[in-house]
């Protein structure tokens, strides 16, 4: 072989020499193999040059390999082999569409495939704000998924656009451990298990408890509550306030008071968490629409804020109160507290039931449609 493409080759023994002819214009000197799908076609000999002619190649803007579904992409030749260069894919965790009703958050898979979610996995807790416009899932990941209206940033995804499918919360620590969730009327607030929390979504009101308030003051990714130190141990979103859980016990709330569901002798709103009234020792606490409750170390319940229909519990509470009352008519120790817009519902030891308040409806219970200012017996449940 004397290395040149257009020559018949052979010995020339007495010489001990590599000795040539020349091939004719019909000889393929560079066949066009199947796999060469950038060769544009084969190269003959001219008669007269002893090499191959170059290649004939297909410029970089052809298409030699289609793509395969949403998650490949096209390859193009490079100009320079006659080979399409190795097919490529859309990066993993890239946004598809499975072509799936039942799926959500479908992602390619990074070798071509595209797949979704059929439901969320390993939820610890599920939290509906007072109105009903979103849901946020706490996951066992430590994660935070919500989905629905997003007017005001509350899904925490970056954004405002409304989701019909669960999408990540952002601006979490990594790593952090989430110990709850509680989602309010247009923002939503998570306990971390370093007993800090963080709050995104509508803040006009100061109730994210960051500082932030007025106007179309919003976060569209979550910030942390500021204005006391780490500590707190329980968390609830309200309609335009929050309330929480100190370690020590105490009790604090920021945001809209209107009504006084703040609990701090006041009207005037806060945008930094501000201790309630009256309030050492609590275990749990709930924050509703307009009015706020909470739920002693010795197991009595104590409510602020709106009482127009009678919701606080007490009577003598009038219209309302701006600082904790006693609910009375309970003699047995509670449990746990539930707030709706206009009324308010205890589970008392013993299991038996009791409610309060607006009763359009038949909210309480009680077999009736008539407003009651103090607790009373849902009927069928085990007697309080």
């Amino acid at each position: 072989d004397d290395g040149h493409g257009c020559t018949q080759d052979f010995c020339q023994l007495e010489l001990g020499t590599c000795t040539h002819f020349t091939q004719t214009r019909e000889f393929a000197c560079r066949p066009q193999l199947p796999e060469s799908l950038c060769d544009i076609a084969p190269e003959y000999c001219d008669g007269i040059n002893l090499d191959c002619p170059d290649d004939t190649l297909e410029p970089p803007t052809t298409e030699c390999r289609a793509a395969e579904g949403q998650c490949d992409e096209p390859e193009n030749c490079d100009g320079s082999l006659p080979t399409c260069p190795p097919d490529g894919f859309s990066s993993r965790d890239e946004p598809c569409d499975d072509g799936e009703a039942c799926t959500f958050d479908d992602r390619c898979d990074g070798a071509g495939g595209c797949g979704g979610t059929n439901g969320l996995q390993d939820v610890e807790q599920v939290s509906i704000g007072p109105w009903g416009l979103s849901t946020c899932a706490l996951l066992s990941t430590d994660a935070v998924r919500c989905w629905g209206n997003n007017g005001n940033g509350q899904l925490g995804d970056g954004t405002n656009v409304n989701r019909f499918a669960p999408v990540p919360t952002q601006g979490l620590p990594g790593g952090a451990e989430l110990a709850s969730l509680s989602a309010g009327g247009r923002h939503v607030c998570v306990l971390l298990g370093t007993g800090r929390i963080m709050c995104w979504g509508r803040g006009d009101c100061g109730q994210l408890g960051n500082g932030g308030a007025g106007g179309d003051y919003e976060e569209h990714e979550a910030v942390e509550v500021t204005g006391t130190p780490d500590g707190w141990r329980q968390v609830s979103g309200g309609y335009m306030h929050t309330c929480a859980i100190q370690q020590d016990d105490s009790a604090w709330c920021w945001g809209n008071n209107e009504q006084g569901q703040l609990g701090i002798g006041t009207l005037v709103d806060s945008s930094v968490p501000v201790a309630v009234t009256g309030l050492a020792q609590v275990t749990d606490i709930v924050a509703g629409s307009y009015h706020s409750c909470a739920i002693d170390t010795a197991g009595s319940l104590w409510c602020w804020g709106q009482n127009d229909s009678g919701q606080l519990g007490n009577p003598a509470a009038g219209v309302g109160s701006p600082v904790p009352v006693a609910v009375e008519g309970i003699s047995s120790r509670v449990l746990a507290v539930a707030i709706g817009t206009l009324h308010t519902c205890a589970l008392l030891e013993g299991g038996g039931v009791m409610c309060w308040g607006d009763n359009e409806f038949g909210l309480i219970g009680n077999g009736t449609d008539v407003d009651c200012p103090v607790p009373v017996a849902v009927s069928g449940l085990p007697s309080a």
